[in-house]
């Protein structure tokens, strides 16, 4: 009967080693997704303001509480780069167009992208 609880105690032992073994291999796969989807959305909005500086239209007006993936990140245009910042990380991605901007931009922010020549003026509207 001792023999059966040792085996198990040692059985859980192993699983225990396991475990901790593969916990880092898991917490970095997890953080290069992180990166990976920051970097796109990032991509993302360049490509949206990239789009609308080559298309017809005079303004346009967004929510950046759509572009933005949570409540605590911010957005900041700087020439031709759009910077998103979230947790501490930022992630930067190069347009086209160049802009000209106010400042930064929270998730609650109304903004209107206008052409100013050949560059997108991007002002604040509102707060949501």
């Amino acid at each position: 009967m001792i023999e059966f609880t040792l085996s198990r105690v040692a059985l859980g032992i192993c699983g225990i080693i396991l475990l901790a073994s593969v916990i880092p291999f898991v917490d970095s796969v997890h953080e290069d997704r992180v990166e990976a989807g920051m970097s796109s959305q990032a991509e993302s909005i360049a490509a949206l303001v990239d789009s609308f500086g080559s298309s017809g239209s005079d303004a346009l007006t967004i929510c950046a509480g759509e572009l933005l993936p949570t409540t605590s990140s911010t957005l900041r245009f700087e020439g031709h780069f759009v910077i998103m910042e979230c947790g501490g990380s930022s992630y930067r991605a190069a347009m086209l167009c160049d802009t000209v901007s106010e400042g930064t931009y929270s998730c609650n922010s109304v903004l209107r992208l206008t052409k100013n020549g050949q560059a997108v003026e991007i002002e604040v509207l509102g707060l949501t």
